[in-house]
């Protein structure tokens, strides 16, 4: 077996087998080599030439390819190497390759998010022409670690399963801007959230903060714009009809930070449950992911 770019005939199959429509894939295709001649000084066929074998993906177009297929798949590299024709080390490689030239592309395409703001004023330099700021946090289900340390800081209360977590920040176009590296599981939202943009420094008074209720404390610990955060009902009690259309129409703006989380999962290595233990290489599919999402909206 082997992928084969002539084999995908409509955008359907396109879609399914890179998470991308056929005209995208022509757009990042260039892009991707320019990346790969840039980071290694000669094209794949001009590196493979003293191979005694032959290779199993002979361009730039099949590296990105093979790349996008381990993405939008999410195979173990044990079926990644069966369905792609070479060994399990082989396939692993290609990944780790096929991720630092696609990096390195998207970068370079101004699609990638940021990934950590050292100061305020980095952080209003790189979203000054952002007004909204829509806040949320990604969850993925991992395997259940063997230690039991590892157990308890990676079991997630509200998901009732070991998990790993990361803050997102969207604007209204559903552009990620901001995604964090990741978190153990049992971190709370906002606790992430304080840990990334520190309480007592103007991280947000030029812009008008949308979140959920795993935010509540943000109107008192932070000085913004404004705070958009739903009304929560009280104990034993019921939401008035004007909150309860407040919320309905809180929802309906910070609903697009949930498109951009959607965007994320489009590839299955994201959506079902993690089988990597290397969160270095799990940071890094995390930003990539993000930049493809990135990429399509603005293609």
């Amino acid at each position: 077996m082997k992928l084969d770019i002539a084999a995908l005939k409509d955008d359907r199959t396109w879609a399914a087998v890179t998470g991308m429509s056929q005209a995208r894939f022509e757009k990042l295709a260039p892009l991707f080599r320019a990346s790969y001649l840039e980071l290694h000084g000669k094209t794949v066929a001009e590196r493979q030439m003293s191979l005694d074998i032959p290779p199993s993906l002979p361009s730039e177009e099949d590296l990105l390819l093979f790349t996008l297929f381990s993405l939008k798949s999410g195979l173990t590299y044990d079926a990644l190497a069966f369905v792609c024709g070479m060994d399990r080390a082989n396939a692993k490689r290609n990944q780790a390759l096929g991720l630092k030239v696609l990096q390195h592309t998207l970068e370079r395409a101004d699609c990638l998010p940021e990934r950590r703001f050292a100061t305020p004023e980095e952080f209003a330099a790189a979203l000054q022409d952002e007004p909204k700021l829509l806040i949320d946090g990604v969850e993925q289900r991992t395997q259940r670690p063997h230690e039991q340390e590892a157990q308890a800081d990676g079991y997630s209360g509200k998901k009732k399963c070991h998990t790993l977590k990361a803050l997102i920040i969207a604007n209204v176009a559903r552009k990620i801007l901001f995604l964090s590296l990741c978190w153990v599981g049992k971190t709370h939202d906002y606790r992430m959230f304080k840990e990334e943009f520190p309480p007592l420094k103007d991280w947000f008074k030029e812009h008008e903060v949308h979140v959920d209720l795993g935010f509540q404390g943000i109107e008192t610990d932070y000085t913004s714009k404004a705070v958009s955060i739903p009304h929560k009902k009280p104990k034993k009690q019921e939401l008035t009809p004007e909150q309860k259309a407040e919320n309905r129409g809180r929802a309906s703006q910070r609903v697009r930070v949930e498109h951009s989380i959607a965007g994320l999962k489009r590839y299955r290595i994201l959506s079902d449950r993690l089988r990597m233990h290397d969160l270095n290489l799990y940071n890094d599919v995390l930003g990539v992911c993000a930049g493809l999402w990135n990429f399509c909206l603005t293609c």
